[in-house]
């Protein structure tokens, strides 16, 4: 199911036909933490001018939130849907910022010059690669993808 979809139909916020309210409750506490750990970046981002995650990884990561949140939906309730929207917006400005500061990771003035295109690249190949495993392969709760 997608998000056009999902939006479509009634859902309650937490779901239990399928999980206890404490599975939710975990699950959600571990969005929670995921959040303060992205604002913890973000602070960096700003005070800092510097990313504290390897680009790799901000592209990937990024490519995996726009792919799980347009393409797919937890079954577990509006409330985790709607963490999963929140994981994807602070990490647009995650993303967003490494092509403003990104360059002070690389030192081949080469790489330098084209981070931008670089950058486009992998948030390509990272979102078609995780929609497709996502697509094919994914749990009902939560993409295994992001674990990949």
């Amino acid at each position: 199911m997608t998000i056009f979809e999902y939006i479509k139909s009634p859902h309650p916020w937490l779901d239990t036909a399928n999980y206890t309210p404490f599975q939710i409750g975990l699950f959600f506490v571990g969005s929670l933490l995921w959040l303060t750990c992205y604002i913890g970046t973000m602070r960096d981002i700003i005070k800092k001018q510097t990313l504290n995650i390897p680009l790799m990884a901000i592209a990937l990561n990024f490519g995996w939130e726009v792919a799980t949140c347009w393409f797919f939906v937890p079954d577990m309730g509006k409330l985790l849907v709607a963490a999963y929207w929140a994981w994807m917006l602070v990490d647009a400005f995650i993303f967003a910022s490494t092509f403003k500061y990104g360059y002070k990771q690389l030192l081949n003035p080469y790489f330098i010059k084209r981070i931008a295109a670089f950058l486009v690249l992998g948030i390509v190949i990272s979102f078609s690669s995780q929609l497709t495993f996502i697509l094919g392969y994914d749990l009902p709760m939560a993409p295994l993808s992001g674990y990949l």
